[in-house]
């Protein structure tokens, strides 16, 4: 690759395989709205900072942001169903962010601008994406809780024709 490529990178909690079945059959538990695509339970995660279009040459301040963080493990409970009209998905979350999430996005956040990578101004809405091109919102409703433990969070490149690859891994103190 030459100096002008760039990766599309985000990093994310990532679960594992006994999660990520009880997320897709959440999902299929879900009324399905018409014409919604149901996000593939391998592509299942939780976004903790979508950096998007990054040059090849930044990357190793991205994994430097990454190893800066020491944030603890926590457990995850997804207990709520839901949707964002405007960026047309449905989306199971929590009823209760966990200090522990907020403190890792935040620390993320700030080792990210501190390597001059802009981060998202809005704020934090833990979820993992479960259908996309939903027409009309998901209305907002709990389902049977699912337990996530935490204890890593990871950098994915978005890759075309690839999917998502794991690129860096970071496991959480406790």
């Amino acid at each position: 690759m030459d100096d002008s490529s760039h990766r599309r990178l985000f990093f994310a909690l990532w679960p594992d395989a006994a999660v990520r079945t009880r997320i897709d059959a959440a999902t299929e538990s879900l009324a399905a709205a018409p014409g919604a695509r149901r996000v593939r339970a391998e592509r299942l995660h939780l976004t903790l900072h979508f950096l998007g279009d990054v040059p090849d040459g930044a990357c190793n301040g991205v994994r430097d942001a990454g190893a800066a963080v020491a944030a603890d493990r926590f457990d995850l409970v997804l207990d709520r169903a839901g949707g964002f009209a405007r960026a047309r998905v449905a989306w199971l979350g929590c009823s209760h962010t966990p200090a522990a999430l907020i403190d890792l996005h935040a620390q993320l956040g700030a080792a990210l601008r501190e390597r001059g990578f802009a981060v998202e101004s809005r704020p934090f809405a833990p979820h993992v994406t479960v259908r996309r091109d939903v027409r009309r919102p998901t209305a907002d409703a709990s389902i049977e809780p699912i337990d996530w433990p935490v204890d890593a969070f990871v950098l994915i490149e978005s890759r075309k024709g690839c999917g998502y690859v794991e690129i860096g891994r970071w496991p959480l103190r406790g």
